[in-house]
This record gives C-alpha cells, sequence and structure tokens, in this order.
C-alpha cells in the first residue's frame, strides 16, 4: 500500500495510514485528535527515535510533510490518552485496521447488527449537535473578537495572529509570515522594501537607533490606510479558517 489511505470511525473520525516496508504508519496528528491529546508535537517529540517519522499527504494546502508514528509508537500515544474511550480505539485499531490492512491492503469496516446500526445512528446525531453547538460559540466568540476600533487594530492584530499560530500547533512565526506574504500578494508590494525604506526616513529625521530598530512590518503596514484595510481582511479570514 503506497499510497495514503482514510479510515474514518463514528466515534474518532479520520485517520490517515499508510504501509511502508511492512510497517504501518500513522499521520500523529490523526491520532492526537482522536485521541483528545493536545499539542501533538510536543507527544510526539517525547517518543523513541524508532516509533516516529515523517508521511507526505495531500492535504487542501498541497503536499506536505507531517509527523508519524508506527505501531509502537501510536502503543505509547493511546497510554498517554487521558480520554476514556482510549481503550475502546486501540482496540479498533488494533483488532479490525490493522488486521485488514495486513491483510488486503485497505480497510472495510465489518457488518454490524441492526441494533448496533441503531445505535450508531443516535451516538452521530448527538456528536453532531455538540459539534455544531460547539462551532456556534467559536463563531460568536471570534465575530467579538473580530469587533476592533481603527486606534487598537495592533494589539488586535498580534492577539489574532497569536490564536492563529496556536491553532496551526504553536507555529506563531509561520502564522505572522504566511499574513505578510498574503498581504504582498493581494496588495502587490514588498513589506521588506518598504520597511527599508521607513528606517531610512526615520534615520533621516534623527530618530534614535532603538527607535528605528524597533520599526517593524506592522508599522508600514499602518501607514498606509490601503495596507492596513487589506491587511486586516487578511487577519480576519485567516481567523475564520483556524478558528472553526
Amino acid at each position: 500500500m503506497n499510497d495514503i489511505k482514510i479510515f474514518e470511525n463514528y466515534q474518532f473520525g479520520e485517520i490517515r495510514v499508510r504501509k511502508e516496508n511492512d510497517q504501518i504508519w500513522f499521520v500523529a496528528k490523526d491520532l492526537c485528535n482522536a485521541l483528545d491529546i493536545s499539542h501533538y508535537r510536543d507527544a510526539v517529540y517525547r517518543l523513541d527515535d524508532d516509533e516516529r517519522g515523517s508521511l507526505i499527504v495531500d492535504t487542501p494546502g498541497g503536499r506536505q510533510e507531517m509527523s508519524a508514528v508506527n505501531e509502537p509508537g501510536m502503543y505509547s500515544l493511546v497510554l498517554k490518552s487521558r480520554k476514556p474511550e482510549a481503550k475502546k480505539f486501540k482496540r479498533w485499531i488494533t483488532h479490525d485496521v490493522i488486521p485488514e490492512i495486513r491483510k488486503t491492503g485497505q480497510y472495510a469496516a465489518k457488518p454490524r447488527s441492526v441494533e448496533d446500526l441503531i445505535i450508531m445512528q443516535a451516538e452521530s446525531v448527538k456528536e453532531l449537535k455538540q459539534k455544531v453547538d460547539h462551532q456556534e460559540k467559536q463563531i460568536k466568540s471570534m465575530k467579538n473578537s473580530l469587533i476592533h476600533t481603527d486606534q487598537d487594530w495592533r494589539d488586535w492584530a498580534n492577539k489574532q495572529l497569536n490564536t492563529i499560530g496556536y491553532q496551526m500547533g504553536e507555529r506563531y512565526r509561520e502564522a505572522r509570515r504566511m499574513s505578510y506574504t498574503i498581504l504582498e500578494n493581494r496588495a502587490r508590494c514588498r513589506l521588506d522594501v518598504r520597511l527599508s525604506n521607513l528606517k531610512n526616513r526615520l534615520r533621516e529625521a534623527g530618530a534614535t537607533e532603538t527607535r528605528i530598530n524597533d520599526a517593524n512590518k506592522l508599522d508600514v503596514i499602518g501607514e498606509d490606510p490601503r495596507l492596513k484595510e487589506i491587511y486586516k481582511s487578511v487577519i480576519e479570514k485567516l481567523s475564520i479558517k483556524y478558528s472553526v
């Protein structure tokens, strides 16, 4: 099995798996989501070297290299989970998914009784309602956070970028770089060039070296009303994308 396979479970969501050289690898983020393990990068980092690796995965944003764990790594993550259903998750993986992958290269869910299907449907409806309620609360909270005045837009921007970076897996610098890149593409400008020009103007005006060194791209954006409006729109859309 050379391609990524996606296995779905009504209770645990989607798990992406690939079999390479008779070894099964799981996308670490999927396992951690199913097991309610936050900060999955830290969880994977604490595994032994022979329990972790990486996979190239097709995502909506393109092909990405993602952290992965093998079977021993999967068992280690299960032991770290405090989710009551962790034992049930391990049983699904070890009794259904893994044997089926080794046998046929793919996973086919076993037929269930009518009673099981009724229970599954009821649990799915309950879980869906909980997710909808949770997302509605997130959207309401997010909309409230997007309400800001022009005077405090810098603090608002930094707060939103910190939240986006956390949602991306504590990749704060990458979130900021991404926001600047999107702005440059939309506004057809070079922020580094504008920042260099700003520092030259400050130097010519007799500003202190501290003030010159503290100048940043937000200063550049703030002095151009057009750039500021575009940038606020960029952050709002990123907040919606990574907060829901």
